[in-house]
């Protein structure tokens, strides 16, 4: 029921209120006539005076219980929404939904969550695990936001930190628990793995493929144009080109040939890689995840958990 639906129907039981009133009076009088006293008359007049201001605050009353609430299509859209641009890889697309939910709703948990998974690609982990540590509060049963958090201190070396956020999540989501320590242990050897200033992005959905071992890929990366800059995005997808990503690693160097290991600590909800999956790497020359400008360098391949794997970009 809208507004004007309701001020309508307050309107129509004033009308009806006088109306009524207005039909005791003349009953009223007619019995006056007979009876020959004038006091009914005024006790008409009166009743349908105060049967009109009743039920007109009775009107009143029911069209303010009406009033629209706030809805939470709006909500529930845009978090669909960003769901569906991260499955395509759009990190951009998933901060702009994520941020206006945040406006309106600024602990919402899911929002906070995948806010938190664009604002790691960016490298802004500190502001992240903030996201992070307030959606877990907001929502204690929202594994996404534990293990997402989990990861995150786990890259900050924080590897207690890291194993109180899994024991959280196996709290309130018990039947995961063998998933959920070995998600922890692929964060924390192949975060043990990585150099003193590397701020990487560990991000993948919960439908992800399931993880089969705890095999890293090791990987090398050279640069055919050495003139060229930029901070390195690596992502592995389950199911080709086109897939799901499943883990992505930032890389803020320019130091090539470029190694390192490529593991449980750069998935969010999936532990460790799948068996097989397409790996690309790029060297992004604004910095912004969210974009993919088609002059970057990059490469790609269809890799198996456990290989080295050596690529140029190009």
């Amino acid at each position: 029921m809208n507004t004007s639906t309701n001020w309508t129907s307050a309107i129509a039981v004033l009308a009806a209120g006088l109306i009524l009133g207005l039909l005791l009076m003349v009953v009223m009088r007619r019995r006056a006539k007979t009876e020959s006293k004038p006091r009914p008359v005024l006790k008409g007049f009166v009743w349908g005076v105060a049967t009109t201001l009743v039920l007109g605050f009775i009107g009143l009353r029911v069209a303010q219980a009406f009033q629209p609430a706030p809805k939470s299509e709006d909500v529930e859209s845009r978090i669909a929404r960003a769901k569906d641009l991260f499955a395509k890889d759009d990190l951009k697309g998933v901060l702009e939904q994520t941020t206006a939910v945040l406006a309106k709703h600024p602990d919402e948990p899911r929002a906070l969550t995948y806010n938190a998974i664009a604002l790691m690609s960016m490298g802004k982990l500190d502001e992240a695990r903030t996201q992070l540590e307030t959606a877990t509060k907001k929502d204690p049963a929202l594994l996404d936001a534990w293990v997402a958090l989990a990861s995150a201190r786990a890259q900050a070396g924080d590897h207690d930190a890291a194993a109180a956020a899994i024991d959280s999540a196996i709290k309130t989501h018990p039947n995961d628990a063998p998933r959920l320590q070995q998600v922890l242990a692929q964060m924390q050897q192949s975060a043990s793995n990585l150099p003193p200033d590397h701020p990487p992005l560990a991000s993948a959905s919960a439908s992800a493929a399931a993880p089969v071992d705890g095999k890293l890929v090791h990987v090398t990366l050279a640069l055919e144009d050495p003139s060229k800059s930029g901070i390195v995005y690596v992502i592995a997808r389950a199911d080709g080109a086109k897939g799901h990503p499943v883990a992505v690693k930032r890389i803020d160097t320019n130091a090539f040939p470029l190694t390192f290991d490529f593991g449980g600590a750069d998935t969010m909800m999936g532990g460790a890689l799948p068996a097989h999956f397409h790996l690309e790497a790029r060297l992004d020359s604004d910095g912004d995840a969210g974009t993919n400008n088609a002059s970057d360098p990059k490469a790609s391949a269809e890799v198996s958990a456990g290989e080295n794997v050596s690529l140029t970009l190009k």
